[in-house]
C-alpha cells in the first residue's frame, strides 16, 4: 500500500498523516472487496500517432522540425472527428531526442451532432519545453478555442500556463504485500 509521508521535504503533521493513512486503508479495503471503479480506457498514444503522417521539413538551430497531418480516411479511434482536423509541427532536439516545442491547429471546423450541438472554428495548442538538468520540462502551454454551441451561443477561450522554478526532490514509499489466505 502506498501512502504519503511528507510534503515539500517535511514530514506530514500527525493529524494530516492520520487522515492520509485512513484514506489509503479505505482504498485498499475497496480494492480487496472489488468495489473500485475502473476508468474508461482511453486510446493509446501509439494509436493516435498512427493517425498522422510525419515528415521532416526543416532544421533550425540544432532542432529537427517535423510537420504532421492526419492520414486520409476515418479511423476507429475515439474523437477521430477532432483528430482528423488537427495539423501541426514539432521541434525536436536532435542531439538529445527531446521534444522542445509543439504547435497544433485545426484545419476546418470540428463539428458535433452535425454542427447543431457544437462547432469549433479555432483550436490551437502551443507548448514549449525547457531543459532542466537531464530532461525537458514544460515552460509554457497556450491553448485557444473558439466556436459556438447549440447554433447561437458563441464562445472564445484562451489560456496560458507558464511553469518554472523547478526543484529536484525525492520521494520514498513503503509497500506491503499481504499473503493471500489459503482457500478451503
Amino acid at each position: 500500500m502506498r501512502r504519503l509521508v511528507a510534503e515539500n521535504g517535511a514530514p506530514l503533521p500527525p493529524a494530516r498523516q492520520a487522515e492520509v493513512d485512513r484514506e489509503a486503508a479505505q482504498k485498499a479495503d475497496a480494492i480487496r472487496r472489488g468495489d473500485v471503479l475502473v476508468e474508461d480506457p482511453v486510446p493509446r498514444l501509439s494509436r493516435i500517432l498512427e493517425r498522422y503522417a510525419f515528415r521532416s521539413v526543416a532544421r533550425e538551430d540544432g532542432l529537427l522540425v517535423l510537420a504532421f497531418a492526419p492520414r486520409p480516411g476515418k479511423r476507429d479511434i475515439e474523437n477521430d472527428n477532432v483528430l482528423r482536423r488537427v495539423h501541426g509541427r514539432l521541434w525536436v532536439d536532435e542531439a538529445r531526442g527531446e521534444l522542445v516545442r509543439a504547435r497544433t491547429h485545426n484545419e476546418g471546423s470540428i463539428k458535433w451532432a452535425l454542427g447543431l450541438g457544437a462547432k469549433v472554428r479555432t483550436l490551437t495548442l502551443s507548448m514549449e519545453f525547457a531543459p532542466v538538468d537531464d530532461v525537458y520540462l514544460p515552460r509554457r502551454v497556450e491553448t485557444e478555442v473558439a466556436g459556438r454551441v447549440l447554433l447561437f451561443k458563441g464562445f472564445h477561450k484562451r489560456q496560458v500556463h507558464e511553469y518554472g522554478n523547478y526543484q529536484r526532490f525525492s520521494v520514498s514509499f513503503e509497500e506491503t504485500i499481504a499473503t493471500p489466505s489459503p482457500t478451503p
